[in-house]
């Protein structure tokens, strides 16, 4: 097993039953050949992996979309930096980096002999066009992570150096997000694309199928994989199907209800991290009536059960956020002094939606996701219920994934009287999960001066009491102002058959393969 993740498998269930996050009941120990079982690891063979909700449109990291696309960053795409199975950083293409006394200058140096899938050399040159494109607003999922960046600026062909804004002592940390490209190959980067990880592309049909072949001319240590296939199913129960059968090895974000069966299978162990920053919560617009009041937003947050979400719409997996934390509580800098518990209020929302001009009758929309998430829908039913007791009407819509995305991104637009199920987890350090509130961050379209100050000055520390003081003043504007209603903290499930080492899942849900082996016994 990989240190930081937790295996459910049918061993455990005669002991624990249903291993909740944080409950422990796995032990950890370093990566071994085979996996739990004992098997002896093989070099080589093809892992075939699929999810149930999703797909992968476009190979571009710096235009990815959907969190299933992450999947490919350790694959194909290497960054300056990453994460091991324990949440530290790590050198990738940058050996060694430092920062000056205030953090706001720092200084990365390339590891010798680093080159693309085609053999050519990767130069500092190439880091500063991947850094600039993104700070140049191309849509990436790695912005927000570099926000602080001002200039960067090659330094010889083997140094990168950036001079940010303000102090930011987790730079390092944000620069995992960022995957390198070769600047030629942006183009045709979904035709013939050249890439800097272990694996390269050998067939790729968009939204179907992705086949990948080791790179040979990978800088750094092989993968034991000749080859990794991911398949769309777009069909979770075809999805359990095939992984049962043994067509696919490798199952990616099962949902909660389809989990439960598969713990008592002994073919088949379920990973999680041990501590997840993924977080399922509500998105309303915040500038548009009803919800630009607060009093809306509090009626809404009183109605919502966040108990009964876990234990009817994710079958008892993961943690109800009882003070609409948006951290989980496992971590250092989740402090529940001065909050507020969320209980269900029926007759307090009722007053307070009326205050906020909703009345009995009126209707509201859940715009959910066709195809995915079932826990969404179950959730939904459980508001809607609730709504109806107080005389409020809720139309549950779910849409292909393409309409319903349209409807909030990207930030700015306006969805009056819609409330958006979503989920989402960010990079193993509390000020990637707070930064998604910054203002012109978030699809809710909140902005507050206060907490973005608040947010500047805790990356300012590396002292993680000073940061945890700093983000409980975050937390309490949070928990007052509900920008979005966070229902749960959930860890994303990876199912895989139990010949399978060398999996883990990352705390914010996405699955690592790079080391991954296939068994022979």
């Amino acid at each position: 097993m990989i240190k930081g993740t937790k295996v459910r498998a049918a061993a455990f269930i005669a002991v624990s039953g249903l291993l909740l996050a944080g409950c422990g009941g796995a032990s950890e120990s370093e990566p071994q050949p085979g996996g739990e079982n004992g098997a002896v690891g093989a070099e080589g063979g093809t892992l075939t992996v699929t999810t149930g909700q999703g797909a992968i449109p476009q190979l571009d990291p710096g235009l990815a979309t959907f969190q299933w696309e992450r999947v490919l960053y350790p694959l194909l795409w290497d960054g300056l930096t990453d994460t091991d199975s324990e949440g530290n950083i790590v050198p990738a293409l940058a050996e060694s980096w430092e920062a000056n006394e205030d953090y706001t200058e720092w200084t990365f140096v390339l590891q010798e002999g680093i080159t693309y899938s085609n053999g050519e050399g990767i130069t500092a040159e190439d880091i500063v066009w991947n850094v600039e494109r993104v700070m140049e607003g191309n849509a990436s999922l790695a912005a927000k992570y570099l926000a602080s960046v001002e200039e960067v600026e090659a330094q010889g062909d083997s140094e990168v150096h950036f001079v940010l804004a303000d102090s930011d002592s987790v730079l390092p940390h944000g620069l995992t997000a960022l995957r390198i490209i070769d600047p030629d190959n942006e183009d045709e980067i979904n035709t013939a694309p050249v890439s800097t990880g272990p694996f390269e592309v050998s067939n790729f049909v968009p939204d179907q199928r992705l086949e990948m072949v080791r790179n040979d001319n990978y800088w750094g240590e092989q993968p034991a994989l000749d080859g990794i296939t991911i398949e769309t199913t777009n069909d979770t129960s075809a999805a359990v199907t095939a992984l049962r059968s043994g067509d696919v090895q490798v199952l990616w974000n099962l949902p909660a209800a389809d989990s439960q069966p598969l713990e008592s299978d002994p073919a088949i162990e379920l990973l999680e991290a041990e501590e997840s920053t993924q977080l399922h919560f509500i998105s309303m617009d915040t500038t548009t009536p009803p919800f630009d009041d607060p009093k809306a937003r509090e009626a809404l947050s009183l109605v919502l059960d966040r108990g009964s979400a876990v234990d009817v719409a994710f079958s008892g997996f993961g943690e109800a956020a009882m003070f609409n934390e948006l951290v989980p509580q496992a971590s250092w800098a989740f402090d529940d002094s001065g909050l507020e518990p969320q209980e269900v209020d029926l007759d307090r929302a009722a007053q307070l939606f009326e205050e906020a001009g909703v009345s009995e009758g009126e209707t509201l929309t859940w715009w959910g996701l066709a195809g995915a998430y079932p826990e969404w829908n179950r959730e939904g039913q459980l508001l809607q219920e609730n709504l109806a007791e107080i005389g409020i009407n809720l139309k549950i819509e779910n849409q292909e994934t393409g309409t319903w995305v349209d409807k909030f991104v990207p930030v700015g637009q306006e969805y009056p009287g819609y409330i958006i199920p979503n989920a989402g987890g960010d990079l193993n350090d509390p000020s990637f999960i707070y930064s998604r509130l910054l203002s012109g961050a978030c699809e809710c379209n909140w902005a507050s001066e206060e907490f973005d100050e608040l947010y500047a000055e805790g990356i300012k520390s590396d002292d993680e009491s000073e940061r945890a003081e700093i983000y409980q003043q975050m937390q309490e504007i949070v928990s007052e102002e509900r920008p979005i209603l966070i229902s749960i903290h959930a860890p994303m499930i990876t199912a895989t058959q139990s010949n399978v080492s060398g999996a883990w899942v990352t705390p914010s849900g996405d699955l690592r393969l790079e080391a991954a082996q296939i068994s022979t016994e």
